[in-house]
């Protein structure tokens, strides 16, 4: 997951789950895997003090145990509000 870069704006570090060794026969290799839905974090510190929208891309690839998909990429678009006073 990358962020497009916006003026007074910083991400933080992207959190994954654990991923979970995974036997693919067909390679001959046990390889760290995400299985069905999993939740990205990243702490987003606004210095605009006004709402903005995040471009966020996300690279990722599709197996099974037989074959790989090629690798894809996703884009989203979020707007975020700004909220004054948030404790």
């Amino acid at each position: 997951l990358t962020f497009e870069e916006v003026e007074g704006v910083a991400f933080g570090k992207v959190d994954h789950p654990e991923p979970r060794p995974y036997r693919f026969e067909a390679l001959g290799e046990t390889l760290h895997v995400y299985e069905g839905r999993i939740v990205l974090k990243a702490s987003v510190l606004n210095r605009r003090r006004e709402g903005f929208v995040v471009k966020a891309r996300l690279r990722y690839q599709a197996c099974n145990d037989r074959e790989c998909l090629p690798p894809q990429e996703v884009g989203v678009e979020l707007p975020l509000k700004y909220l004054d006073n948030v404790k």
